[in-house]
C-alpha cells in the first residue's frame, strides 16, 4: 500500500518495488479477468499484526492527530484528493473532520509537506507520490 502508507527510507523500497512490478500485473489481470484465487494462506503472525493494527488504527490515524505547519499554502490539494470530501478550506487552512479513511492522500500529496500528524515519528521516512498518475487524476470529481 504505497499510496497510503508513511515509507521508510527510499533504498529500502526501490528493490522491492522493482521485484513487485510482475506481480502486481499478474494481480491486475486477474482482477480484469475476475479471476477467483481459491488458495490463501495466512500465518498466526500475518492475523497477529492483522489484529493488532486494526486495533489500533482509529487511535492511530484519528482526525484529530492531523495538523498543519507553517509552510501550509492553503492550495486545497488535501481536499480535492480526500476520497471521504473530509477535509474543508477554514481561514485558508485545511480542518479535518471524522470520516477520515486513513488513506494519507493528503499527507503524501501536499506539495508543502505542511500536514503532519501530532506525536507520529516522520523522521528520516519519506512521502510517496505515484509518478505514473497524474495529480488531477486523483481528484473527487
Amino acid at each position: 500500500m504505497l499510496d497510503n502508507a508513511i515509507l521508510f527510507p527510499i533504498e529500502k523500497d526501490k528493490e522491492k518495488l522493482e521485484k513487485l512490478k510482475d506481480e502486481i500485473n499478474t494481480i491486475i489481470d486477474d482482477l480484469r479477468n475476475r479471476k477467483e484465487k481459491k488458495e490463501f494462506s495466512v500465518n498466526i503472525w500475518q492475523k497477529f499484526i492483522y489484529y493488532i493494527m486494526k486495533g489500533t488504527a482509529k487511535i492511530d490515524f484519528s482526525h484529530k492527530r492531523f495538523r498543519i505547519n507553517e509552510k501550509c499554502i492553503g492550495c486545497g490539494i488535501c481536499i480535492e484528493v480526500c476520497p471521504c470530501n473530509n477535509i474543508k478550506l477554514i481561514d485558508k487552512k485545511p480542518k479535518f473532520y471524522e470520516n477520515c479513511a486513513h488513506c494519507l492522500s493528503c499527507f503524501h500529496l501536499c506539495p508543502e509537506e505542511a500536514i503532519y500528524m501530532r506525536n507520529f515519528t516522520i523522521g528520516n521516512r519519506r512521502r510517496y507520490k505515484n509518478l505514473d498518475i497524474d495529480l488531477k487524476e486523483l481528484f473527487r470529481k
